[in-house]
């Protein structure tokens, strides 16, 4: 699209569910985490405990459903320029959205004062028909009390209609009003921060925070302003709000996953806010904005009725993609809107797999749905799916589902380019190519919405706290003596049992460890939670004295470490290189997301595109959940792709060397490699700085095409079987515990077996003719087992490849100053010369590897730290073993089974407590910059209130009813559920109030008119299996010139046909251009008022119930 109409988005923030700002959410996306949890102590003001009525709401079980609630929140009343003892009393849904917008803005570093506009998607919150039945308990009061024929003195019915209000809603003041007026949320957020520009609140269902971000595109490209906040908020998971969409669509029973699943039935509850700040992309570039996402299109569209429509669908994602000047493959990833609503979601598939048809070799575009992590918010459910993608593009990753099995009808999905991710894993694209995503949206009015957004490539530094928040801690703690270490250990249990955050607590640990660089001795203590780390401050007691005792180390499986003879003064530091052999499904997979960084090294180093070749490889793809034995296939096939094998180790040695070298400033003196090793050491030193040339050539030349691998060529010509029928099982490589001697002299009796590698003194490969190979271990007697690989290496029959093999790795050098590189060609330090390099290399490979002779020849020279900086920890088992009575450490940074954070806090455990000159900060927030707050202004705001029904039948308000016993007897409850309320006070009807109009809030003393009803439930809180609708008439004073909708006490059917059975003529003053729109619109807004207007009676026969019992009382 043209550059000049992009806008980016430059700030963000979240509040959904559990997932308190924007670090929590996107910690969460990446994840995979929930948020559902059982329904908060008094959310529902006590509905949640009428089980019948929620049966007949269709709540399985008449119990609230799991959902992603918000319990509470706090509120700076000081720097929302609210007055305290008023905060308690407003809208919690313009609270919310206060706090959320206002750090919006700050992750934006927005000034205040400036020309930005406020463009806010909210309906009205449903709990407003607590406010009415408040104003309206009064005269039903005493009309319930007459037609229940109960008499009380004038005092005692004034004291009933106080208990009965305030049991509802507290009591209402000014502030309260303006709260629940929309347009009062953005205005309140523009006055907080002095901003010029425009501010209004739209309301237009799941579509509605698309439609603010068109308006926002239209304001910042017409230059009326510099910046515009778009929010979203709906606290989806009130009763009002669950019991109304229930009734559109059955809550999930299943599994919760994206609806698309075969195991989930139906929608989620899910609730919160979120806002974004955004400019024009071009402004954002000339100021240096971090951005988070560009958004290319917007195109939203209206289906011919509030019907679901695949077509219409189809047709919005193709304009959208027109707009963005892109094809439909160059689409990564889709956000899906997965409603879990059965119509709709097949409607969005079949429309999508219209917009997206297949390209290529399919599977290039993955899908998902942040309500498979939060439920859906419904009017705050566009704008969570826009800042997860943009998250997602900020920091390069495909997210997961959590919990995904399949789809539901996977014919449908034959041939499709889409996949789910069951885990986050790195977005790679071509170097060069941007990253680009879409999010789809479907509104119940029949909107529907696509955007294109897309990466901001020239973004190089992309800071995260993510690493920092890691909920695996490191404890550092220093002493000088055996007698100190004790002292420490007693001051951190004292620091972590008074802990009320670890992550602080860590990071305090942290500085002061980092105070006593001369320490001769250092603890480090490891574990996820407050439990575990005492655990391991208990075991540390004894295990510490042990230590000391026999000059051994202690260590736990958890990852804590302490020696009583650390090396790091007095031993020099050698990385290690492993075969490229060790490569396995998901390796490094979190790396990425704990060091974004990791994407620009690869690029500065030329390894990026060779990485992105073989993605597919290490992290497969595929509709549905692979099970074990497709992973185990899956793994077969990489482990038989010799060239995907070595390029995927030597990116991951490289970005690991990275990470442990320059970030946590772990310095090697020396390196080594085993076997193909070094090339990867090569690699990951940095001495080729451009290994994509080298790679192609590798990728050209047959050495891994047919020569070493495959039929193994090589050989044949070698052996003399060039004219033999194929038959690539004729080499096999085994592993024998055995003594390299014995074996060496028992393959001279054979022509076609070679000894190629020696591990250790007890470990060693020998490889040739299947048959052959087999004699030699049956004349040894003993164990063995066949080699994960069976490529030729290390053996004379390769040695027709000298040429090429040197070819390939003839790459220009760099000379690494303070670091010996030795090589296996002839156990010694080489020259870093281009030549030197690629002879060693070519003559190591086609010869017998003696690893224990280099090893032992690296240690003589003074190493005895040897890290391994590959994947898995082999060598570091065969290094142990041959220096198994000698002083050393090593220390392996993969382990196959431990993800990849818990392996790097136990490498740097270990380093720690060796005094290895390090830095371990990238693992604290040292930030300086203060987040108290201060905690006399903070206010908690707790959803939701006491029991109606437990407040009206309290045992005070029992009390006074006791002395006041009536001759009179109320009629028996089934006759009350026939009876009609009979109004106390009298009124003129003029104004007919029909379903779209307000009704003014009526003063202190209402004169409401005479209505007459029936109710829903009786006293034991049964629906009718059919309700009756009605029309209302009202003429009432306005009130401060604030209107609501009214919500009237008469009945609707709440059956589907009829609450969205709309009279055509109500609209005819409308613009025909709009016609659709509004009528659809329109039709969700009477469901929403009859919805209340149920509630309403719910409330009311609840009160019903109370004079009853209190008169039971009596």
């Amino acid at each position: 699209m043209n550059n000049e109409a992009k806008i980016a988005i430059v700030g963000m923030d979240a509040i959904f569910g559990e997932c308190n700002g924007l670090d929590a959410f996107e910690r969460s996306i990446y994840d995979g985490k929930q948020h559902f949890i059982p329904l908060p102590s008094k959310r529902w003001y006590g509905i949640d405990e009428q089980e019948n009525l929620l049966k007949e709401y269709g709540l399985p079980g008449g119990k609230a459903p799991l959902g992603a609630y918000i319990t509470d929140f706090e509120v700076d009343t000081l720097a929302y320029k609210i007055p305290p003892n008023e905060v308690e009393k407003l809208n919690p849904q313009q609270l919310l959205l206060l706090k959320v917008a206002d750090r919006a803005l700050k992750d934006a570093k927005i000034p205040e004062g400036g020309n930005v506009a406020v463009i806010i998607a909210a309906d009205t919150e449903l709990s407003i028909h607590q406010l009415q039945q408040r104003w309206n308990s009064s005269w039903q009061v005493k009309d319930g009390l007459n037609a229940a024929e109960i008499s009380l003195p004038p005092e005692k019915i004034a004291q009933l209609e106080t208990i009965v209000k305030n049991s509802v809603h507290q009591q209402v003041e000014i502030g309260e009003y303006l709260s629940y007026i929309a347009n009062i949320m953005a205005g309140r957020i523009s006055s907080l921060w002095n901003f010029t520009g425009p501010s209004f609140t739209i309301s237009a269902v799941e579509t509605a925070a698309f439609k603010a971000l068109e308006l926002a595109q239209m304001l910042l490209l017409s230059g009326e302003v510099d910046a515009v906040v778009v929010g979203a908020v709906d606290l989806a998971g009130g009763v009002e709000n669950v019991l109304l969409r229930s009734q559109w669509g059955k809550i999930n029973t299943g599994i919760n996953t994206l609806s698309y699943d075969q195991k989930a039935d139906g929608w989620m509850v899910g609730e919160g806010a979120g806002a974004v700040v955004l400019k024009r992309h071009d402004t954002a570039l000339a100021n240096g904005d971090r951005i988070y996402a560009a958004i290319d299109a917007i195109n939203i569209g209206q289906a011919a009725s509030v019907a679901v429509d695949a077509a219409t669908v189809n047709q919005v994602c193709n304009q959208a993609l027109e707009m963005a000047g892109i094809q439909p493959a160059d689409v990564n990833y889709v956000e899906v809107c997965g409603s879990g609503i059965p119509q709709e979601d097949e409607a969005e598939i079949a429309g999508l797999l219209q917009a997206y048809p297949p390209v290529g070799d399919g599977l290039h575009c993955g899908i998902g749905s942040v309500k498979a992590n939060i439920g859906h918010t419904f009017i705050a459910s566009g704008i969570a799916s826009l800042i997860k993608t943009a998250l997602c593009l900020y920091y390069r990753y495909i997210p997961a589902t959590p919990n995904w099995s399949g789809v539901k009808n996977p014919q449908v999905w034959e041939g499709s380019p889409f996949y789910v991710a069951t885990e986050s894993r790195p977005w790679f694209v071509k170097d060069g190519i941007c990253r680009i995503a879409a999010v789809n949206s479907l509104g119940c009015d029949g909107t529907y919405a696509h955007l294109i957004l897309s990466e901001e490539p020239i973004q190089k530094e992309r800071p995260s706290r993510y690493l920092q928040q890691m909920p695996f801690y490191l404890f550092p703690v220093a002493a000088e003596d055996q007698n100190n270490v004790m002292e420490v250990l007693n001051n951190l249990q004292e620091t972590i049992a008074a802990s009320s955050s670890l992550s602080t607590s860590a990071s305090q640990a942290f500085a002061t460890f980092e105070q006593q660089p001369q320490a001769k001795y250092a603890l480090a203590i490891t574990g996820r939670n407050q439990k575990e780390l005492l655990k391991e401050i208990e075991s540390a007691r004894k295990g510490i004295n042990i230590a000391f005792e026999k000059g051994t180390d202690w260590q736990t499986p958890l990852g804590s470490y302490f020696t009583a003879k650390p090396l790091g003064q007095q031993s020099a530091i050698a990385y290690v290189y492993p075969a490229a052999v060790n490569s396995y499904i998901g390796i490094g997979r979190n790396v990425f997301r704990l060091f974004p960084k990791v994407f620009e090294d690869l690029k500065s180093n030329n390894l990026y595109n060779r990485a992105a070749d073989v993605e597919k490889l290490v992290y497969p793809r595929n509709l549905s959940k692979l099970t074990t034995r497709q992973l185990e296939t899956l793994e077969k096939r990489l482990l038989n792709d010799s060239l995907a094998m070595f390029e995927s180790e030597i990116a991951f040695a490289r970005y690991m060397t990275a990470i442990f070298r320059d970030d946590f400033q772990v310095k090697p003196q020396c390196v080594f490699g085993y076997s193909l090793g070094e090339t990867s050491m090569m690699v990951a030193q940095g001495v080729w700085s451009n290994f994509e040339g080298g790679s192609n050539t590798l990728n050209s030349s047959p050495l891994f095409g047919d020569k070493l691998s495959g039929p193994k060529n090589a050989v044949r010509e070698y052996w003399g079987l060039t004219n033999a029928p194929e038959d690539n099982n004729f080499w096999s490589t085994y592993v024998l515990m055995a003594n390299a001697d014995q074996v060496r002299e028992c393959v001279k009796n054979e022509q076609h077996v070679y000894l190629t590698q020696i591990n250790t003194p007890e470990e060693v490969l020998i490889a040739g003719d299947e048959a052959a190979c087999q004699r030699v271990i049956k004349t040894l007697g003993c164990n063995a087992f066949p080699a994960p690989f069976d490529h030729v290496i290390h053996c004379e029959a390769m040695r027709s490849q000298f040429g090429e093999i040197k070819k390939v790795n003839t790459l220009p050098s760099a000379s690494i100053p303070g670091i010996v590189f030795y090589s296996a060609a002839d156990y010694q330090p080489i020259a870093l010369d281009s030549e030197t390099i690629a002879h060693n290399i070519a003559q190591g490979l086609c010869q017998e590897l003696d690893f224990p002779r280099l090893v032992n020849r690296v240690y003589g020279d003074g190493v005895k730290i040897f890290i391994e900086a590959g994947a898995g920890s082999v060598c570091s088992r065969w290094i142990d073993k041959i220096l198994v009575n000698k002083e050393h450490l090593t220390v392996s940074l993969n382990r196959r089974g431990m993800d990849d954070h818990t392996s790097i806090v136990k490498a740097l455990a270990k380093l720690v407590s060796h005094r290895v000159g390090l830095d371990l900060s990238p693992l604290y927030n040292l930030s300086s910059a203060t987040t108290n707050q201060n905690k006399l202004t903070l206010r908690k705001i707790t959803l939701g209130g006491n029991s109606i029904t437990a407040a009206i039948l309290s045992d005070e308000n029992r009390q006074l009813f006791l002395n006041d016993r009536k001759q009179q007897h109320h009629q028996s409850i089934a006759k009350y559920r026939e009876s009609k309320i009979i109004n106390s006070l009298e009124a003129n009807s003029e104004n007919t109030l029909s379903a779209t109009n307000c009704r003014p809030i009526p003063p202190s003393h209402p004169q409401p008119e005479k209505v007459e009803m029936k109710t829903i439930i009786d006293n034991g809180f049964e629906l009718r299996e059919q309700l009756q609708s009605s029309e209302l008439t009202a003429n009432q004073p306005i009130f401060n010139s604030f209107a609501i909708a009214h919500e009237s006490s008469n009945l609707i059917s709440m059956t589907p046909n009829k609450v969205l059975n709309l009279h055509t003529s109500q609209y005819e003053r409308l613009n025909a251009n709009n016609a659709q729109l509004t009528k659809a619109h329109t039709s969700f807004l009477q469901a929403r008022q009859d919805f209340s207007q149920q509630m309403s009676e719910i409330i009311q026969l609840q009160l019903t119930c109370a004079q009853n019992l209190l008169n039971d009382n009596r």
